[in-house]
């Protein structure tokens, strides 16, 4: 009986201490919630600082979407969406049943479904490449690295 009890005396002991390991996470949890709900506070209370950074992010990720091997690739990556989207569309293409006279000008009736694609992908990927940079951006001041 003795041991039962001080068997239950650890048990209650262990749980106790985990129960304050939990509240002092959950306290610092609180805590990081607080500062960064202050850091978006502060940006938007200073929208034009955002704006300027995510303006100077753009500006270098156009750099970096007109580079002539990345705009290949993007060209490529372009033409491929636009057949799997709209597979039907290409067939004769793909079949190489093109006419023997005029295939430059059966081949440019594709060209806008082509070029909307792209312009749909060059999107997404502006968003895509501003964002993670952003991230990256504000990360730093999230976690500020120690002096």
């Amino acid at each position: 009986m003795n041991d039962e009890i001080a068997s239950s005396k650890e048990l209650l002991k262990s749980y106790t201490n985990s129960c304050e390991r939990k509240r002092h996470e959950a306290e610092n949890l609180n805590n990081e919630i607080s500062r960064l709900e202050a850091l978006v506070r502060r940006f938007k209370d200073n929208n034009e600082e955002y704006i300027k950074i995510k303006k100077t992010v753009e500006e270098e990720v156009n750099k970096l979407l007109t580079d002539g091997k990345a705009l290949l690739q993007f060209a490529v990556a372009s033409v491929f969406k636009s057949i799997r989207r709209n597979p039907e569309e290409y067939n004769n293409l793909l079949g190489y049943d093109l006419p023997s006279s005029g295939s430059l000008l059966y081949i440019e009736g594709y060209k806008d479904m082509i070029l909307d694609e792209s312009k749909e992908l060059y999107d997404k990927l502006l968003k895509h490449f501003t964002d993670s940079i952003m991230d990256n951006t504000v990360d730093p001041v999230i976690h500020p690295t120690p002096n």
